[in-house]
């Protein structure tokens, strides 16, 4: 009910935390003044916090084979615009957004992503505070940075951890008492 109205709705502002590994070597201070700055995608402008970024040296992709592999394609917050079923990795609606490798909005070319090829990766900590479909993706691709892997790290005041995907945990004392400060919360943001 009123909680989930709080967690979702984007008035409040709640911070999601991302790790991704992205294609090629991120100039950090480059890209965190992108993110600060808004990157446009095709449902407007966001803006995110960069945290930090680190080159992976030896990152291979989830297809390398070998053990269970996770689905990072449902691991993105998907608070809004859920009946857009026809929409992409890229914000487009319906159309194609591929096509034989390359985005229908660049030049770069994604044959790789995912392949199981050992390329430059990164990995980096992102924070949004809204929670389109896809956005995180959209937003780090469109900055020069395409999501290669992604996990949802917090949620507000909720940290996730290492709880695997589909697993329930009961909340900690100190995230039902954010839980309670936030129904108290007239405010927007945080």
């Amino acid at each position: 009910g009123d909680l989930t109205h709080r967690l979702l709705n984007p008035r409040f502002g709640l911070e999601r935390e991302y790790e991704a590994v992205v294609e090629g070597h991120v100039d950090e201070d480059a890209l965190r003044r992108r993110l600060a700055d808004g990157v446009a995608t095709s449902d407007g402008t966001f803006k995110a916090d960069l945290l930090w970024a680190v080159e992976e040296a030896d990152w291979v992709g989830p297809s390398s084979g070998g053990g269970d592999e996770y689905d990072f394609e449902e691991d993105e917050d998907e608070d809004e615009d859920e009946g857009d079923d026809a929409e992409d990795d890229f914000g487009g609606g319906g159309a194609a957004a591929e096509v034989d490798g390359h985005d229908d909005r660049g030049d770069r070319d994604l044959s790789a992503a995912g392949s199981g090829e050992s390329t430059a990766h990164s990995r980096l900590r992102v924070v949004v505070r809204e929670g389109k479909y896809r956005m995180v993706r959209r937003v780090l691709f469109n900055a020069g940075a395409p999501v290669v892997e992604l996990h949802r790290v917090r949620y507000g005041g909720v940290e996730l951890g290492g709880l695997e995907r589909g697993a329930l945990r009961h909340a900690t004392a100190a995230e039902e008492e954010w839980a309670k400060a936030l129904m108290q919360r007239r405010d927007v943001g945080g």
